[in-house]
């Protein structure tokens, strides 16, 4: 399932806005067994601003922020790896 929540104070990355995507499988609890795999981390277009109504700074998800206008320039630098984030 998915578990989602509006952060009204979010973590920020260089003032931007950002998700974590992680994978987890869990395939039983008794014993317990999971298994993990590193995902990645994507970011808004634009710097974060509470009172801004622009959801290019309030929603991370691609099929908004590629209709951003700096897209095909910025979107090399808009997922990142959990490598870059460390």
């Amino acid at each position: 399932g998915i578990v989602q929540e509006y952060i009204p104070k979010p973590l920020l990355l260089e003032g931007r806005k950002c998700d974590l995507r992680l994978y987890w499988l869990v395939c039983r609890t008794s014993p317990f067994l999971m298994f993990y795999r590193n995902g990645f981390v994507r970011r808004c277009m634009v710097r974060y601003n509470t009172d801004s109504k622009n959801l290019y700074c309030h929603l991370t998800n691609t099929a908004v922020q590629k209709k951003h206008k700096a897209y095909p320039d910025g979107k090399d630098n808009m997922v990142w790896s959990m490598e870059h984030l460390e």
